[in-house]
């Protein structure tokens, strides 16, 4: 976050990425201004590679995650096959936790020095701060955790806390002075207040055992917080057609034809095909549907293809009939937490219009990461022939 560059350089993947990084001009000395910069992260990955013969995937299983006991990482890859040094490894909860403790116990696990300990030190201590025009001391006592520094690829919170935060705001917290790890796998929408109230929670937290309040109701708390779809439910469930299928001419997103199945309880099972792959998606109609489909990037975000075994994917996908003649439509991955999709369909004759929403809010990461673009994508298809 310090190399010198104005801010970050993400441009193209792969070899041409390494070009851009290389040909962008410093605006500051190495080391001397913060800029966030996810580009330089992922060069990290590039130069591991060369140096090393093999991934950064590679290099670390057998040197830290399988002492550790860490199974099923997926870690996904630029166009040149490269992991991204930025982000885009996947690994359970469980497994993350284990990564916190590693962290905390400076290096060591069962009883074995994995990591030099003196590094764990350094990787957790401020080199550089976001806001260099301060202090040290006013980024230490700043009301924030935008302000308390960054170490080698964590950021540094207050209660001299650090943490390794992927998008959407997933985060693996350590508290040394608590001796306390959190994990979190979600899309957290507000991550200065999700921080606060951690650290509110701070004072109270003991070995003790604590007394079961039988009044309690787990079930009826976590109704609240159920996730709502981005329309309106209507009662419209009658379904007019069982099955059809459109086609389009070529396409900024590849899509060749397009399938609706529907089965007899309203629910629609969608379907891509592009030149190389069919995708599929299944919608419940006024209620949630889980299920899978190896469709990975959506159009409205771009992405980096995951090659590593990782489809199919689990999701979470709802559906409904907004008008007589007009089907909305929403899913989310469970594979990457905020990504989500909302497709709206309109049925004129042989006609079909979709659009494509852009997800509205804020994406949530480390300051500043890059915001969406607002914007609709909307494609014209006509009906194929049974």
């Amino acid at each position: 976050m310090s190399v010198g560059h104005a801010s970050t350089t993400y441009a193209g993947s792969g070899k041409n990425q390494v070009r851009s990084f290389l040909a962008a001009r410093f605006a500051h000395e190495p080391g001397t201004s913060f800029a966030y910069n996810i580009s330089a992260s992922h060069m990290l990955s590039h130069i591991i590679t060369k140096v090393s013969g093999v991934s950064i995937y590679e290099y670390l299983k057998p040197r830290l995650l399988d002492p550790l006991g860490i199974e099923d990482v997926v870690w996904e890859m630029d166009n040149d096959g490269i992991n991204m040094g930025n982000g885009g490894s996947h690994m359970k909860t469980s497994d993350m936790a284990k990564m916190g403790l590693f962290l905390l116990n400076k290096g060591k696990w069962n009883g074995k020095q994995l990591l030099n300990s003196e590094w764990i030190e350094a990787a957790t201590t401020p080199h550089i701060y976001q806001h260099p025009e301060r202090t040290q001391q006013e980024n230490e006592n700043a009301a924030d955790d935008g302000s308390q520094g960054y170490g080698y690829q964590i950021w540094m919170g207050r209660h001299n806390s650090y943490r390794a935060i992927g998008g959407q705001n997933q985060l693996i917290m350590v508290i040394p002075k608590y001796d306390f790890i959190l994990v979190c796998h979600s899309s957290i929408g507000d991550e200065a207040g999700f921080n606060n109230l951690i650290y509110d929670m701070l004072p109270s937290m003991s070995s003790k055992k604590i007394k079961a309040d039988k009044s309690f109701n787990l079930n009826k708390t976590l109704e609240g917080y159920q996730i709502k779809p981005p329309f309106e439910i209507t009662n419209n469930s009658k379904v007019a057609m069982t099955t059809r299928r459109f086609q389009m001419n070529e396409n900024s997103a590849g899509i060749r034809n397009i399938l609706f199945r529907f089965d007899s309880y309203g629910n629609c099972y969608l379907t891509f095909i592009t030149s190389t792959a069919i995708h599929n998606i299944p919608f419940g109609l006024n209620n949630w549907l889980y299920g899978m489909t190896d469709r990975t990037l959506s159009m409205t975000r771009g992405g980096y293809p995951n090659t590593m075994g990782v489809t199919p994917v689990h999701i979470a996908g709802i559906c409904t009939w907004t008008s007589e003649n007009q089907l909305s439509a929403y899913y989310l991955s469970m594979f990457n937490p905020g990504s989500t999709e909302t497709f709206q369909f309109t049925f004129d004759g042989d006609q079909l219009k979709m659009e494509i929403k852009v997800p509205t809010g804020p994406r949530l990461g480390p300051p500043g990461m890059q915001q969406a673009e607002t914007a609709r994508y909307c494609y014209d298809w006509d009906k194929m022939k049974d």
